[in-house]
């Protein structure tokens, strides 16, 4: 098993002249990301993936906004949940999974008396 397209091809070249009636599939995680790559490249889905995102490295890239998430979730629920593991294979659908896990969360912290004052401190 491999994921590197070159060497599957090889692979493919001489299962396929020895063994003439044996039959290939690809890998269907590569197929399977090439289709999701596909979806997300539909400009209504691109737009809702990159304000997924905006959202989620807003709440990464700042403490303040950290400590209000955990403040509103509990202990199963980290900031963990809203960054993805480095991979290619459907990472924008795990991005837009977990942020609709806590959807309810962000939708409470932003709404928070300490929250508007944490923003309106910033504005000056």
């Amino acid at each position: 098993m491999t994921n590197n397209v070159a060497i599957c091809k090889t692979i493919r070249r001489i299962i396929k002249d020895k063994y003439l009636h044996t039959t290939y599939n690809g890998c269907t995680t590569h197929g399977i990301d090439l289709v999701l790559e596909d979806i997300g490249e539909i400009d209504w889905v691109h737009k809702i993936v990159n304000e997924a995102k905006t959202i989620m490295k807003f709440i990464a890239n700042h403490h303040k906004s950290q400590t209000f998430f955990r403040e509103f979730s509990n202990k199963e629920i980290d900031l963990a949940l809203l960054r993805p593991r480095d991979t290619r294979f459907g990472t924008n659908f795990i991005i837009l999974e977990r942020l609709q896990k806590v959807k309810t969360l962000i939708q409470q912290m932003i709404v928070s008396l300490k929250w508007k004052i944490w923003m309106c401190s910033n504005e000056n």
